[in-house]
């Protein structure tokens, strides 16, 4: 990387940090919406965790950082435009939180109109459905599993009432577990 960049010493963790800083998260939002396709109609949403005690050991020999404590967990959640696979817009927290919160949160920075959205049971929440709705998209997301008791019973919610039948393009959700894959082991090798 050194030798690439024409670096004479290569950057540690805090160099890369303090660059990222320069950048405020509105203008890489902003940035990512212009280059955001025009024709969406298909996306997914998934979140994963990070680790980063998995960076690379010769990374850490080379920036002399061998027995510095690791960060012990982040988790990501992706927005994608199915088509293409581009993030439309992303959360990073280092802590942890339920996904369908942190839908709620990138549903609301988002235009959802005519946006079909597939997800997985972590994101089958009755006010997620409405907000969703609320913004011109659909949310399809399984009917998490309700107590024994209840097998009768319908979900609770219109909205989740309408996802017991799922329709067939939800098989394209695994793209957004695909593109997590792909950035994780990007994450693993570039460390």
């Amino acid at each position: 990387m050194g030798k690439w960049l024409s670096l004479k010493k290569i950057p540690g963790k805090s160099t890369l940090h303090d660059w990222l800083k320069l950048f405020k998260m509105i203008q890489i939002r902003k940035l990512n919406s212009l280059l955001k396709a025009k024709n969406i109609s298909l996306t997914a949403i998934d979140g994963t965790g990070l680790d980063s005690w998995q960076r690379s050991r010769h990374y850490e020999k080379r920036v002399g950082e061998v027995h510095v404590p690791h960060m012990p967990y982040a988790k990501v959640d992706l927005f994608i435009d199915v088509k293409t696979q581009q993030i439309l817009d992303f959360s990073l927290e280092t802590k942890r939180i339920h996904d369908a919160k942190v839908a709620g949160i990138i549903f609301k920075r988002n235009k959802l109109s005519g946006f079909e959205i597939s997800a997985d049971r972590g994101y089958d929440s009755e006010p997620l459905h409405k907000l969703v709705r609320g913004k011109g998209g659909k949310l399809f997301a399984p009917v998490r599993k309700m107590d024994k008791k209840s097998n009768k019973k319908m979900p609770g919610g219109k909205y989740r009432r309408e996802c017991m039948n799922l329709p067939e393009f939800m098989g394209l959700r695994s793209l957004v577990e695909t593109v997590n894959s792909v950035l994780k082991r990007k994450q693993i090798s570039s460390l």
